[in-house]
């Protein structure tokens, strides 16, 4: 049973919520044994067999402080006795001994699992761990996959963010400057191979050390973004085709067709390519690159004549989704009411990283 300040959690108590939340949002989630373990390293003696496991001893109460104060909680099978005024908990109530693994039923003994995961400093300090096979192994799947996608985008002759596919290396070297590479963009300092490599380097070095870095293999995929330049590509393909967008000779310029509006002026060093800068330049500006996306979206109703960020809006829009400042505007339980109604989790989330989650729910 669980208790918060000496008494038996009660129902409808901003405790009993967290305890809701936790087993709506991550004990539902979980597989059946939920099994915990001790991180300390396997330690071998002399002869090479492994010595017994050092024995954790796990207390089964602790004080938080929250938004709401601050509370003691325990985990105990029986209420306590009270002695001269004070009350008296069972030895059961105190510690607990590990020593190789815990298996609890997630049925049977959820407040216990709430506890460790939740309460207890062991598990939020990393002494004891809760083992999930599941994660463990798509953690390990998409290690190697992001090490091949990342080595596939830096190093290879093929990768969309290559020479061969951009038309020059400023993309690869603009990434290179962007993850701390010392003079990426001179051409005459380092020769691209040099900056493949350097790069490639600095991405490996921020995964292996991800817990001080907080980058790695995901984010630099996220950065290259791969899908948008595709997506960049296929547009200004679509936008010449269509006739919205012409290539004028003799000013080396970019321009709408319906107004002689300028898109971009081609450098001279790739006036032979007149295409292939206008990709790089619209991969390097996000904000002209967004222009020649609505204009070629189909859910948007656009004149080229009228072609400006601010004026472009959907033909359909959903009146009874609330706005952001409706949202931002919600209460804190009205608030967690619509994430779940979103079917998102609140648990353990904060007001400000829970409204951002919901914001971006409704904007897709």
């Amino acid at each position: 049973m669980l208790y918060v300040n000496d008494e038996l959690i009660k129902k409808g108590s901003p405790q009993w919520e967290r305890y809701e939340e936790f087993r709506r949002d991550v004990l539902s989630t979980m597989r059946n044994p939920v099994i915990f373990k001790t991180s300390r390293p396997i330690r071998f003696n002399k002869t090479g067999l492994p010595e017994a496991p050092i024995l954790e001893m796990i207390p089964l109460d602790y004080t938080i402080v929250t938004e709401e104060g601050e509370e003691h909680w325990r985990i105990a099978a029986r209420p306590p006795r009270k002695k001269d005024g004070n009350n008296i908990w069972d030895k059961d109530s105190r510690r607990k001994i590990l020593k190789n693994a815990w298996v609890f039923d997630k049925v049977k003994h959820q407040e216990m699992i709430f506890f460790l995961m939740t309460v207890s400093p062991f598990v939020k300090k990393g002494k004891i761990y809760c083992q999930d096979k599941d994660k463990e192994a798509r953690e390990a799947i998409s290690n190697e996959v992001g090490e091949l996608d990342v080595k596939h985008l830096i190093l290879s002759e093929m990768s969309p963010l290559g020479a061969q596919a951009t038309g020059s290396e400023d993309m690869l070297r603009m990434l290179a400057a962007a993850w701390g590479v010392n003079k990426a963009h001179d051409k005459k300092e380092h020769t691209l191979d040099q900056i493949k490599l350097a790069l490639w380097g600095v991405v490996k070095s921020s995964e292996a050390n991800r817990k001080a870095t907080n980058r790695g293999y995901k984010e630099f995929i996220a950065e290259a973004d791969t899908k948008n330049l595709l997506e960049i590509r296929a547009n200004i393909q679509r936008a010449i085709d269509s006739g919205l967008i012409v290539y004028d000779n003799p000013t080396f310029s970019w321009r709408f067709a319906a107004n002689n509006t300028p898109l971009m002026i081609v450098p001279a060093e790739q006036g032979s390519t007149p295409q292939i800068a206008l990709y790089n330049f619209l991969s390097l500006n996000s904000k002209s690159a967004e222009i020649l996306k609505f204009a070629m979206s189909s859910p948007y109703d656009i004149k080229p004549e009228n072609i400006k960020p601010e004026t472009i809006t959907p033909k359909d829009v959903d009146e009874n989704r609330p706005s952001q400042q409706d949202v931002e505007a919600l209460s804190w339980g009205d608030l967690k009411k619509l994430a779940v109604s979103l079917g998102i989790g609140t648990f353990q989330k904060k007001k400000p990283e829970l409204t951002e989650i919901i914001l971006g729910v409704l904007a897709t």
